[in-house]
């Protein structure tokens, strides 16, 4: 195989070395992902999240917020809401906005949005 003009290797070459540098990159991303720091940010969120359903109460949601409502005019919007939209109205992660569309607690901040 012919190494092309300003490249250090082979196609063949190449994909072996990207690979192995993905794997070095994942290897370290895990270990700051499990670093002092990420747990206490983790920490945090955890303590957030945990006030926000200890103090929520269905009986203080807005009177028009039924379920008949949510589910002919809020879910119908959601369908369209991108999940990064929902965790940036809601302030949690992507992967959490993408389970958390059809809670009850998250129908309030959700319905104001669409």
């Amino acid at each position: 195989m012919q190494i092309r003009f300003g490249r250090n290797y082979c196609p063949s070459c190449n994909l072996t070395i990207a690979r192995e540098g993905m794997i070095e990159a994942a290897k370290l991303g895990r270990v700051k992902g499990h670093g002092p720091e990420a747990r206490a940010r983790q920490a945090e969120k955890q303590r957030r999240h945990a006030a926000a359903v200890k103090s929520w109460n269905p009986s203080e949601k807005p009177q028009w917020l039924t379920e008949t409502v949510y589910r002919e005019k809020v879910q119908p919007r959601l369908s369209g809401a991108t999940i990064r939209e929902i965790s940036t109205v809601l302030g949690v992660s992507e992967p959490y906005a993408a389970e958390i569309g059809a809670l009850p607690a998250a129908s309030e901040a959700l319905a104001k949005t669409v």
